[in-house]
């Protein structure tokens, strides 16, 4: 671990980012996603505006995690990167991400595989919350 140190605007900004990202993913499964399906619209429409939804969510995914590594990297090495979980789970959910938004502009893959996807993020983001942030590790 370097001796460097997030300004308290960027330890504000990490924490923002990681709740925008979790709690957009988590509330869109948990609230948008349901409240949508018990419409009275038909299905092939309530997949097509659960779709538009999910891609948007991923691209916001995408963005605050990659952010994120940045504000990783200031505080510490490339190296630690690969020794921390929180390291190695950051770029597992950026590959992930990318994955999604890539299969979906190309429409390679069906909703069940989009479905796991989404939730796959959705639990290494709640494994984040459990987590301590990169200046506090020793």
């Amino acid at each position: 671990m370097s001796n460097k140190y997030l300004t308290p605007t960027e330890r504000f900004a990490w924490v923002f980012l990681q709740s925008l990202w979790v709690g957009g993913v988590w509330i869109s499964l948990l609230i948008i996603f349901p409240a949508i399906g018990k419409t009275l619209l038909s299905p092939i429409l309530v997949y097509d505006v659960i779709a538009q939804i999910e891609s948007k969510v991923i691209a916001t995914v995408a963005v605050c995690v990659s952010l994120q590594l940045f504000m990783f990297f200031r505080v510490s090495t490339y190296k630690q990167l690969y020794k921390t979980l929180m390291g190695i789970g950051m770029i597992i959910v950026l590959v992930l991400s990318v994955t999604f938004l890539t299969m979906n502009h190309f429409h390679l893959f069906d909703y069940k595989l989009r479905g796991m996807l989404f939730i796959f993020i959705a639990l290494l983001g709640l494994f984040f919350t459990f987590l301590f942030p990169p200046w506090l590790h020793k």
